[in-house]
């Protein structure tokens, strides 16, 4: 499900580091979703992107990080606003589709690659480089998938964009699905 592979993406990045800010995070997981459009015309997740004075945010994922809410088999979030690995949540140097149950060698592969350019970068210095390379982010508006497809130059972005919004809608459904089956037991 989709909250269990942005917990683990999070996990990624948070192991990388020993802990990582969550602005920071919010951006690695922007570039990792966009790299991802960029290659496969399809995103690592579905969240709500905006762009606001302190760079890109992710509606959803932010929210459940800072309320502890979904992710918690993965990272927990501290009063420093610095996102970690749970103990038990063990990560190898090198991780695999073993490692992260809900991402492809394709995701991970990815991550490795943001991680490599861009985790030596502060929250700042991760903002100013999308400002100004990343056409799509204007301040205090929404992104789309559409706005990130056309950025990237995909050759046929409202075919992309409307495949994506149904199987968003599916992985919404499947949640629901889930959700009911868990209040039912």
């Amino acid at each position: 499900m989709e909250h269990d592979r942005i917990g683990q993406i999070s996990a990624f990045f948070a192991d990388k580091n020993d802990g990582i800010d969550i602005f920071k995070l919010m951006k690695l997981l922007y570039i990792a979703n966009r790299q991802c459009l960029f290659r496969y015309a399809h995103p690592m997740f579905f969240d709500t992107m905006s762009s606001a004075s302190s760079g890109v945010v992710l509606h959803n994922t932010r929210s459940r990080i800072i309320n502890a809410d979904f992710y918690d088999k993965y990272i927990r979030f501290d009063a420093n606003l610095i996102v970690h690995t749970l103990k038990d949540c063990t990560i190898l140097n090198r991780p695999t589709v073993e490692d992260f149950d809900e991402l492809s060698e394709a995701n991970v592969e990815i991550l490795e690659k943001v991680w490599e350019d861009h985790g030596h970068q502060t929250d700042l210095e991760l903002r100013d480089y999308m400002e100004c390379l990343y056409h799509e982010i204007n301040k205090n508006k929404e992104i789309t998938f559409l706005d990130i497809l056309k950025a990237v130059g995909n050759l046929d972005p409202e075919y992309h964009y409307n495949e994506i919004l149904y199987f968003r809608d599916l992985d919404e459904m499947f949640r629901k699905y889930e959700n009911d089956a868990i209040i039912k037991e």
